[in-house]
């Protein structure tokens, strides 16, 4: 039950992103890309859930540290919070996607959400880099 209830709430979070924030193309790619890859754990690889679920609440952690970052930019701690809770929760999300990777599942499936994976960390972490050199309000 709690799974079912994940995959819809998560999934509507994003769409309401579409309707409520003025998102740029990066992130409108960033949400199609996610969503596709969530409709794929939850509709048809689901015995990969909870490898799915660890590596969403791991990345969503990083999404934190920006979001405090963005809010209190001029925190002592915020820079420091941002940089390591944003590198360790991609790692983290990175082991996720590894371990759900060992899984039994078509050859399609593991390609495109490893590789979806690791283009979203990889954008993550040099987002990170940039609003620290340039701050929080940086364009792409």
């Amino acid at each position: 039950m709690g799974e079912r209830l994940f995959c819809y709430i998560f999934a509507l979070y994003m769409l309401i992103d579409f309707m409520v924030v003025k998102l740029d193309f990066i992130l409108i790619l960033h949400h199609i890309f996610c969503l596709v890859g969530h409709a794929i754990i939850c509709v048809y690889e689901p015995e990969g859930f909870m490898q799915y679920f660890a590596g969403v609440v791991a990345l969503e952690l990083g999404s934190g540290c920006m979001n405090q970052y963005c809010v209190y930019p001029n925190s002592a701690l915020g820079a420091p919070l941002y940089v390591v809770g944003m590198s360790v929760s991609n790692l983290a999300g990175l082991y996720s996607a590894y371990q759900w990777s060992l899984l039994p599942a078509s050859f399609s499936t593991k390609a495109f959400n490893i590789i979806t994976i690791v283009v979203i960390v990889f954008m993550r972490q040099k987002s990170c880099y940039k609003y620290i050199r340039k701050g929080p309000y940086a364009r792409h």
